[in-house]
């Protein structure tokens, strides 16, 4: 199914992002029935502290790292993190509610207190509540510049029913040449950075595998 327009955790975004993060799931289609495993890994571009939240398709938000495996939030710069990790003992299935979910990590240069202080709870997932969401909500929006984030949205339903074939890997290309240049010591242009993205763009669309219906050049 595709991404909707609006999707849990919504309000967490920050809006000038301080670097990269990624996370994904084990189903290329993010489509679980009940029942059926699910893992994460996620993976920041700089060293940071890192939580992830699990946006519930009933309005509920649990916290699933750190947990009682992993209670570390620090990650180094580019090493991927599973849960749950090789060894763990506990694994997540999925179960009701079933509908539109989000995994969503929230990354920070610093610790977040306001999930930091949470109490866990007896199991792995430690309830953050709406205003818990709401503060942090504010302390994004404040200084933006110091939190990232990134979500994968799945979909849950009962046991029994068939799941959607996973999607093939589609191929996309961006060309960008930018040739305008502010600092004039040099002159007002560099035609070889237009003329790199056209080349890297003919290569890609022929060479490369890219469908030229999936590719998009911008220069100027």
């Amino acid at each position: 199914k595709p991404t909707p327009l609006t999707a849990p955790g919504d309000a967490l975004v920050p809006a000038r992002p301080a670097f990269l993060m990624n996370v994904a799931v084990n189903r290329a289609d993010a489509c679980y029935s009940h029942g059926e495993r699910l893992s994460v890994k996620f993976k920041a571009e700089t060293d940071c502290h890192v939580y992830l939240l699990y946006h519930q398709a009933d309005g509920n938000t649990v916290l699933i790292f750190p947990n009682k495996a992993q209670t570390d939030t620090s990650v180094k710069a580019n090493v991927e993190v599973a849960i749950p990790k090789a060894g763990d003992e506990f694994r997540f299935r999925i179960g009701a509610p079933y509908g539109q979910e989000a995994l969503q990590t929230i990354a920070a240069k610093k610790p977040i207190e306001l999930l930091d202080k949470l109490e866990a709870s007896a199991g792995r997932a430690t309830p953050v509540p709406k205003v818990v969401q709401e503060e942090l909500a504010k302390e994004i929006k404040a200084s933006a510049d110091q939190f990232a984030e990134h979500r994968v949205v799945i979909h849950t339903q009962e046991g029994g029913g068939a799941l959607p074939a996973p999607r093939a890997p589609l191929r996309t290309g961006l060309f960008v040449g930018v040739n305008k240049q502010k600092d004039t010591r040099h002159g007002h242009e560099a035609p070889q950075a237009k003329g790199s993205a056209e080349k890297m763009h003919a290569a890609m669309t022929t060479l490369g595998g890219i469908a030229p219906e999936h590719a998009r050049m911008l220069t100027d």
